[in-house]
């Protein structure tokens, strides 16, 4: 065989090596229409197809409102060319500290050049928020919580001083985000002055041990309250 010929064959067996799923074919997605950011850990479902078996799979996520994509994941593509059952990511960074409830857009790109079509998903950040921030003694505010489990009631727990002063129903958690919402006093207890701790979960009565459990601050003064955010603690 000449040295032409033998670079010839050598070529068609490297073409034929790198074919690859045809463009358009590959999906990815959330597991979940909605998905609940818990901050810095990985709580995100991903499932995609179509990718080139056994080679690395970028997952990032855009929003129009920021400049860098997100990387919610690296993954390595199974032998069929999926992304692994199981797989977790990041979740999203949203456009600003104080965004808690935000839609983006998930891509994905295998390192062959394989890219998905693109899926919108919406995020939340799980916690609770009161408008306004700021009432009058006996004042009505509008508690939101978000990132619960879809048709199970959600409770809030006022406590000061190390006990629960009252409990109370802020109604059922709504698909797809987990959202209850509900216009009541902003301290249905007596008040006390200083600062008190709200929490809220799917219980009826507090309990230190809960793990789905959004804690805030709520500070009461003479003339007023002032509530900040409900955070997950750790």
């Amino acid at each position: 065989m000449s040295l032409s010929g033998h670079f010839a064959a050598s070529l068609s067996l490297i073409v034929v090596a790198v074919v690859v799923a045809p463009a358009g074919a590959a999906t990815i997605a959330t597991t979940t229409p909605c998905v609940t950011s818990f901050g810095g850990i990985k709580s995100v479902g991903l499932i995609g197809t179509g990718f080139t078996a056994g080679r690395a799979v970028l997952v990032r996520a855009t929003n129009p409102d920021i400049r860098t994509p997100s990387l919610m994941a690296q993954v390595q593509a199974d032998a069929a060319g999926n992304v692994p059952a199981g797989t977790m990511g990041m979740p999203a960074l949203f456009s600003s500290f104080s965004a808690v409830d935000e839609t983006f857009t998930l891509n994905a790109r295998d390192d062959r050049g394989v890219e998905a079509a693109p899926y919108t998903f919406r995020q939340v950040f799980f916690g609770f928020r009161a408008v306004p921030g700021t009432a009058k003694r006996g004042g009505i505010v509008r508690y939101t919580a978000r990132g619960f489990v879809p048709g199970r009631p959600v409770y809030a727990h006022f406590r000061f001083a190390g006990r629960t002063r009252a409990d109370v129903k802020l109604g059922v958690a709504k698909a797809p985000c987990g959202i209850v919402t509900r216009r009541m006093r902003q301290l249905p207890a007596k008040r006390r002055i200083g600062r008190w701790t709200i929490a809220m979960d799917h219980e009826r009565v507090f309990k230190r041990d809960t793990v789905l459990q959004a804690r805030g601050n709520l500070h009461i003064s003479r003339t007023g309250g002032s509530g900040r955010d409900g955070r997950l603690e750790d």
